[in-house]
């Protein structure tokens, strides 16, 4: 059974274009043992947005509180098992790959590890705008690398 734990949120695209440049720069890397899927969640992060107003509650994550995801609805999944040893790599991996997604289309990009959990970093036509430091400093303190600072380098 697979788990997801990184996700890619993507904003103003289509499917179509986001097959095309994972077909490209996925296959490349051969990423064994890693399900790669494409879902549109776009209307179910509206429903749930909407029931929680509608009921005055709040979500238990501070992130979905404080940051509307609901614009990043289509999502590129990556799931892997819970003992996957390549973990930091396809952290890696996949958040530059959302760098690349986001200047190649010219739409923002949204990070999230642990099943969407875990803020990352929020890219805007390839430059990291917002790393989240607010939401994964703790996650990060057992990692080897880390989302750089904001800045404007677009690396393709």
């Amino acid at each position: 059974m697979n788990l997801k734990y990184i996700t890619i949120g993507v904003r103003d695209s289509n499917v179509q274009e986001l097959e095309a440049i994972l077909n490209q720069k996925v296959k490349v890397f051969e990423l064994s043992n890693v399900d790669v899927t494409i879902e549109d969640l776009r209307e179910e992060f509206s429903n749930v947005n909407e029931f929680l107003i509608n009921n005055d509650l709040e979500d238990e994550n501070l992130f979905f509180r404080e940051f509307n995801i609901d614009p990043y609805g289509l999502t590129i999944d990556f799931n892997v098992l819970p003992n996957y040893k390549y973990l930091f790599v396809l952290e890696a991996f996949v958040f530059s790959l959302a760098q690349i997604i986001s200047s190649t289309l010219k739409i923002e990009c949204l990070v999230m590890f642990e099943n969407m959990k875990i803020p990352i970093g929020l890219f805007k036509e390839g430059a990291l705008v917002e790393n989240f430091d607010k939401y994964n400093s703790e996650f990060f303190k057992s990692r080897f690398w880390r989302p750089n600072a904001p800045a404007t380098n677009i690396v393709q």
